[in-house]
Order: structure tokens, then sequence, then C-alpha cells
């Protein structure tokens, strides 16, 4: 029988996963470059997870709609790894969010910069 992870250290990593590489822009990306496009990336940092959501829907829906798709990612991934425990699965899955995260970043940022 599998223990569960404390809720705690699954949430750290999921958000650690889908977060932490969003700032990869800032060291890769054309953010170094322009003082505006930063500002309208760091607004968008808190739903940047679901940006890809906004794309279907115009206006304020569409960060509304970034924003549910978000919330929902860090629920279903929280449950998820807290089931699965400390597995290669379970690394391996989070590491692919992760690298699929800092993609969506890096391409949203180019998209601001244009």
């Amino acid at each position: 029988m599998r223990s569960l992870w404390p809720r705690s250290r699954a949430l750290l990593l999921v958000i650690s996963a889908l977060w932490l590489p969003t700032l990869l822009p800032f060291a890769v990306g054309p953010l170094t470059e322009c003082g505006h496009c930063i500002r309208n990336y760091l607004c968008l940092l808190p739903v940047m997870p679901g940006i890809g959501a906004a794309l279907f829907v115009d206006g304020a829906g569409g960060l509304v709609l970034s924003g549910i798709v978000s919330l929902l990612a860090v629920l279903i991934l929280v449950a998820w790894v807290r089931d699965r425990g400390a597995s290669a699965t379970t690394f391996a899955v989070v590491g692919v969010v992760g690298v699929l995260s800092g993609l969506q970043a890096v391409g949203l940022s180019y998209g601001l910069r244009m």
C-alpha cells in the first residue's frame, strides 16, 4: 500500500513545476529588452498555466477562463501527485508539465514582443 504524500509537499511540487519555468523568459527570452512587455507578462503570470484557453474567448472572459483552467490544473495535479507518491512516473509527468510550461512562457514572451 502506498502512503499518501502530504498535501503541502504535493502542492509545492506542482506549483514549482507550473510557475517556476514561467520565469525562464526573463533570462533567455525577449523580456530583457522591453519594459512594457515585462509589465504585460507580469500581469499574465498568475494565469500562465491556463493561458492557452484564452485563445478561444475574447476579452476579460479569456482571462477568467485562464484562471479557471490554471486552478483546475493545480487541483488535478496535486490530487494525482498526492495519490501516486514519490515514484519515477510522478517526477516524469511533473517534469514534462514543467517543460511544457516553460515552452509556453517563452512562446508568450515572443508573442508579446511582436
